[in-house]
Formats: structure tokens, C-alpha cells, sequence
């Protein structure tokens, strides 16, 4: 099950992006239950979590957090992890790479998908992978 939550006042409609995670979980293997709790932000509140978890004192698009896989997981009965979406980031880099407010909030979603997923994007030949799964869950 997807959650979302909206913590600004931008109208976003879920439907796409809820049918887009369940594809994403399907295909990779995810069965059962559990639950994912997407968030919807503004950059300030993004920032926080940045800062406060990865030392970053700058906003990000998207940031998530596993409870089942990597150094402080906390394994929480049904609960998966949680993306956090800042929806200023979403508009600015829409802007910026000529996209639509929509498909760069799928693009964001599906990346933070990934990584729950176990999949990373700080070495070259990993960032190669994540791109390619991207793009497949995109175009579907």
C-alpha cells in the first residue's frame, strides 16, 4: 500500500503515482503488505531532513528512508520506508530540464521507489542501473 501525504498546499493528483508504485513493487518481487509513505514537502522542510541525515546543508528533490535495508534500519511491523518529494524542487527542475510538473514528479517518485528498493546512485555503474530502471518504469 502507498500512502501519501501532503504537507503543502499544491493540488497533487496520486492516482498515477500510486498505480506507478504498485508496478514498480510487482515487478520487483515485493510481496505482502507492507507500506510506503510518500510525502510531499516544500524545499525548508527538505532541507531539514537533509541536513539533519545525510549533513547536507542544502534542499534536494528527493530523499528516502528504508526501514528494512542499510546502517541504521529500523524495521518497523508493515511499514517499507519513506519518500520524501519537495514539490518546489519538483517545479524548478522541471523548468530547468524542460519537463512538465507531472513527469518530473514520476521521475522523482520512481527514483525514490529505487532506492527503497535497494538500489543507488553514488557510483557511476550504479547510477547507470538506476537510470535504466527509470526509464523502464517510466515508459510503462
Amino acid at each position: 500500500m502507498i500512502i501519501f501525504s501532503n504537507l503543502t498546499e499544491e493540488k497533487i493528483d496520486n492516482a498515477i503515482l500510486k498505480k506507478l508504485g504498485r508496478v514498480i513493487l510487482k515487478e520487483e518481487g515485493i510481496k505482502g503488505n507492507e507500506s510506503i509513505n510518500c510525502v510531499f514537502t516544500d524545499n525548508k522542510y527538505i532541507e531539514h531532513l537533509n541536513r539533519e541525515y545525510r549533513g547536507k546543508n542544502s534542499p534536494t528533490d528527493v530523499i528516502t528512508f528504508s526501514f528494512v535495508e542499510g546502517e541504521g534500519a529500523e524495521y518497523r511491523k508493515g511499514m517499507f520506508g519513506d519518500i520524501y518529494i519537495s514539490l518546489e524542487m519538483v517545479r524548478d527542475n522541471a523548468k530547468k530540464y524542460g519537463q512538465n510538473f507531472i513527469d518530473e514528479l514520476k521521475l522523482l517518485f520512481v527514483h525514490g521507489m529505487l532506492h527503497l528498493l535497494g538500489y543507488y546512485d553514488e557510483e557511476e555503474k550504479d547510477m547507470k542501473t538506476m537510470r535504466s530502471k527509470e526509464r523502464y518504469y517510466l515508459n510503462k
